[in-house]
Formats: C-alpha cells, structure tokens, sequence
C-alpha cells in the first residue's frame, strides 16, 4: 500500500483549544530608550515595530514592579524569539519559574518558547516543571511547547505520557497533539493515547487519534479503539479515528463495516475520511467497491473528491496482490470497474 500525505486531512479535522502565538519578525524602526519606555506603559501594541535593539531594555523591564509593564516586556520577547535566544530565553524563563508571576503572562512565555526555543538547553527543564504547575493553564501551555521538542523529544517523552493523565482536560489533549508532532520514537506512548481514546472529553480523544496517525506497524494495537471510536457522539472524533485506521496502514477487516456506515454520516469531514479510510482496502475490493461507488452520488464534491481518489488508488494496488491466475483475474475485473465508473460523467 502507497503512503500518502496525511498533514493538511488531519489538522483540518482536529479542534484544539490553544491558540498558537507564531514569531512574526517583522519589526521596522529602532526605537529610543524613551519610546520603550513610553510603549511599555500605555502602547503595547507598539513594541512590535522596534527592532532587536530594544531587547536589552525590554529583559530589564522583566524586573518592573509593574504587573502590566512586566507583561507588556514578556509579550514583546516573545515576539522576539528567534533573535538573539541567547539572552532572550533565559530571560524569559526566569519570568516562567517565578510561581508569583501572573498566569497569563507566565502562559504566555510557555506558548511562546513552543515557537522556536525549546530545543535550548536552559528551556526544557523550566517547561518539565511547568508540566507540575498548580496552574492548569501554564501546564496545558508546557505541553503544547513540547510539540516543538526537536533533538530533546526523547528527553520529554515520558514527561508527555504522564501528562495524558493531568486532571485537566486542555492538559490531556495538548499532550496528545505534542505527542502527534514530536521528532522521536512514540511507540511507548500507545497504551496511554489508546487509553485517551476513551477519555470523558471529546477533544482529548480527538486528539489522542491524531497522535495514533502513525505508519508504524506498532500502532496496530491501536485498531480496535480506533474502530470503537468510529461510533463517537463527536464528528471530529469519528473523523481523525477513519484518517488513523489510513494511516497506520493494516488492512483490519473489522473496520470495513463501520467505515463502510459513515459513507452516510451527516457530517462532512466524516463521510469524507471515511471514504479515505476505505481506500486503504485494495485486498478486499469487493467489501468496499459497492459502498464507494454508491458514495459517487453524494452531494458534497469534497466527498465525491475523496471517494473518487480511493477508488483510484485500490484500482493502482490491485496487481500488487496478484500471485495467481484467479487472482490477476479479479484484479482485472475490480480495475475494469472502477475505470467504467470514473469515465462515466
């Protein structure tokens, strides 16, 4: 079976509740001691058009014994991350480990490392502490940041399964989509994401079938909950749980009928991956070719799309499992099928 890329199908189909604060490097003028000064009292907004030469000023603001020009200095660091990490992540860390820090402002550095600088050394085992927070705003933020890990993922790893367990929800579920996106060996993560499969909040279990999106034949064990998950309340849900069975790649048998049942679900994105998860089925032609010939008629030409890429991709794999005259038979009467179908407008 041909992999396929995955990417732009899963994120549309996963909801997630942190928002992502990207680096925008797009500063314009240097700015004069005295304008700092005046933009981090009453023009935040300002900040973001001063160049690198206001780092220095914005770290000593970091010591302010104001709370807002404090977190007015964080914002504009943040927005600074990537230039000169050197002095701005230390800076920024410090503020993270202060536990009498205000929690936006704190959140706001966890979520800004995410974007550039948790490789550093210095940042990795501030946010390892920032998974324990009493704050559950500050731990869900640590996660997240973990996504972005790069050679320290297998430092963070078993930190990321233990944080599928935090009683709080948003918690669970960043750890699940670190988990998703993170340069490392994950296998060791399955049992707790097939678990989260089954979590009370729809968005964890979302995201804990995003995280099993795997082509690794280890995350077969994975099937069964991702077969259960087919049949969840949540469309987002039922969706990312059909794009897994795809892309683990084993062609389970016992997910054929329940993929098969949401070709007609009233949700979209579902009937769509459902469509994409049947593709995967070229062994089985006969199961799946009816159901997806049928799904042709549906009334969203994303569906349509979708049903008509699966068809020819189970025409392309038939002769992959010929060994046989029967078989070569088959495969030439399944592919005589499918061209008569997509040639017929």
């Amino acid at each position: 079976m041909r992999r396929f890329s995955l990417t732009a199908l899963i994120t549309s189909f996963l909801s997630l509740s942190l928002p992502l604060l990207l680096p925008n490097n797009a500063w314009t003028k240097t700015c004069t001691e005295a304008q700092i000064k005046t933009y981090l009292k009453d023009r935040a907004d300002a900040l973001f058009e001063c160049d690198s030469n206001a780092i220095p000023q914005l770290i000593a603001a970091l010591k302010s014994n104001s709370a807002d020009i404090r977190s007015n200095a964080v914002d504009a660091l943040v927005d600074h991350i990537g230039i000169q990490d050197d002095v701005v992540v230390p800076a920024l860390v410090t503020v993270l480990k202060n536990q009498a820090e205000d929690t936006v402002t704190r959140q706001s550095i966890a979520n800004g490392l995410s974007t550039a600088a948790v490789e550093a050394d210095v940042a990795v085992p501030v946010l390892l502490e920032a998974l324990k927070d009493k704050n559950p705003d500050v731990r869900e933020a640590a996660a997240y940041a973990f996504r972005r890990s790069g050679s320290k993922a297998k430092d963070v790893l078993p930190a990321l399964v233990k944080a599928l367990e935090d009683r709080n929800a948003s918690t669970r579920s960043s750890a699940a989509s670190a988990l998703a996106e993170i340069e490392a060996d994950t296998k060791m993560a399955i049992p707790a994401l097939i678990k989260a499969l089954k979590d009370e909040n729809a968005v964890v279990r979302s995201s804990a079938a995003y995280a099993l999106s795997k082509y690794n034949d280890a995350y077969r064990v994975a099937i069964p909950g991702l077969v259960a998950a087919l049949s969840d309340k949540y469309a987002h849900v039922r969706a990312n749980a059909a794009i897994a069975i795809r892309a683990i790649d084993v062609e389970d048998k016992t997910a054929i009928a329940p993929l098969i049942k949401l070709l007609k679900d009233k949700n979209t994105s579902v009937r769509s991956t459902a469509a994409y998860a049947l593709g995967l089925y070229d062994i089985e032609p006969n199961a799946v070719l009816s159901p997806l010939i049928e799904a042709l008629k549906d009334s969203k030409f994303r569906v349509r799309s979708q049903v008509t890429q699966s068809l020819s991709d189970i025409a392309a794999d038939q002769y992959a499992h010929t060994s046989t005259v029967e078989q070569t038979d088959q495969a030439i009467e399944v592919v005589s099928t499918i061209k008569r179908v997509l040639a017929d407008p």
